[in-house]
């Protein structure tokens, strides 16, 4: 059975997402262990519902084993989003670069 995959890009370049598109003939060895239950550079899901239905109010992310998040959080629905990634995967993990925080500079 394909594992679940959810990942999100917030604040960001598309330059991890746009790394996996270019594995090329790899990609396609790995595919059939995968089934992207939301990867919005792959394709449109609507995070309040599709229209006529679906719950207007509240961030819908399919449920997934493994959620990536990629770019920075710079506002609210950032945070929101980033959240509900985590929330709707078993294991989720932020990818890519990340720009160094003042923690880091110390």
């Amino acid at each position: 059975m394909p594992v679940k995959v959810a990942s999100e890009w917030l604040n960001s370049c598309s330059g991890c997402e746009i790394v996996i598109l270019n594995l090329g003939e790899a990609l396609l060895t790995v595919l059939p262990h995968l089934d992207f239950v939301h990867f919005p550079v792959l394709m449109d899901h609507k995070y309040y519902g599709q229209p006529g239905g679906g719950d207007l109010h509240h961030l819908e992310i399919p449920e997934a084993v493994v959620g990536l998040v990629s770019g920075g959080i710079r506002n609210q629905e950032h945070l929101e989003v980033a959240g509900a990634c985590a929330r709707a995967a078993r294991c989720s993990s932020p990818w890519g670069p990340a720009p160094p925080t003042a923690a880091s500079r110390r």
